[in-house]
């Protein structure tokens, strides 16, 4: 396992590009090595690789082909217990903050004049660490066991290092699976989740627009019940959606990116509100 680690960080030293992830509720960590540093575009999906797409499905997502790979198993129990982190949040927060607070206001302004439905409105906190970026990693597979972990390198694009609950689909042969997951709330110890009205409406509008966006580009479409899944502290509410594709991966993903679980509805109007904003 050490050598594993070990070539990953030479690989980070040489600024050559890589990804190195885990499946939920798995050990296997899988990383995948780019020996260049050319940037591979998707074309139709038809390629083999590791795929890192952008929010803006107007532009290109980034391949690093399935070359060279190399696997080891990790468990939680392997992770020592890291040191306290002598971090500092920017200075400038509070103006963020404020400027968020603004966003916020204009998006619910949107939705009472009935633009939008729903906006996903997120912002950045910048925060300086002394912590190296595998060591992150590890300690990201340690706490999120049912989640997937990653960490994506290139020298000409950045790093991106997360863990989500989230699967946007899942193939096997022509057989598709997605799930539409929103509503949220904090989970404690021995309770179950009570859900609201308001939660049950967040969660559906995803699940319709799925079976709306899939209804003319899979056959056999079945949706679910609507369930409580667990991903580390929260809970979600959870649809599962199944079909079947006729060799048009690309057109599902493009239609399915990004759902309103990350971006809005309807879907055009709040990516652009976002981009814009």
């Amino acid at each position: 396992m050490n050598q594993f680690f070990d070539q990953l960080q030479e690989q980070l030293n040489a600024q050559k590009p890589f990804v190195v992830y885990r499946k939920p509720n798995e050990d296997a960590v899988t990383a995948v090595l780019q020996e260049d540093t050319v940037l591979h575009y998707v074309k139709d999906y038809q390629e083999s690789g590791f795929v890192f797409a952008p929010f803006d499905s107007n532009s290109a997502s980034i391949l690093i082909p399935n070359k060279t790979i190399i696997t080891t198993n990790y468990s939680a129990e392997e992770q020592t217990k890291s040191t306290a982190d002598a971090s500092t949040v920017n200075t400038s927060i509070q103006t963020e903050k404020e400027a968020h607070i603004a966003l916020v206001k204009n998006g619910v302004s949107a939705i009472s004049k009935g633009l939008l439905t729903k906006v996903v409105l997120s912002r950045s906190i910048e925060k300086i660490t002394q912590k190296e970026p595998l060591a992150l990693f590890k300690e990201l597979l340690a706490t999120y066991k049912t989640a997937f972990c990653y960490l994506w390198y290139h020298p000409k694009v950045g790093m991106w290092l997360g863990a989500t609950p989230e699967v946007l689909l899942k193939t096997t042969n022509q057989r598709i699976e997605t799930s539409s997951l929103a509503g949220t709330q904090v989970y404690k110890e021995g309770e179950e989740p009570v859900w609201g009205e308001k939660e049950y409406n967040e969660q559906d509008v995803v699940t319709q627009f799925i079976k709306n966006e899939l209804a003319d580009k899979v056959v056999n479409l079945k949706a679910g019940s609507v369930a409580s899944v667990r991903a580390g502290k929260l809970w979600h509410l959870r649809t599962k959606i199944t079909g079947v594709m006729h060799n048009n991966l690309k057109e599902i993903l493009t239609a399915l990116h990004p759902t309103p679980a990350t971006c809005g509805f309807p879907k055009l109007a709040a990516k652009e509100f976002i981009l814009t904003h």
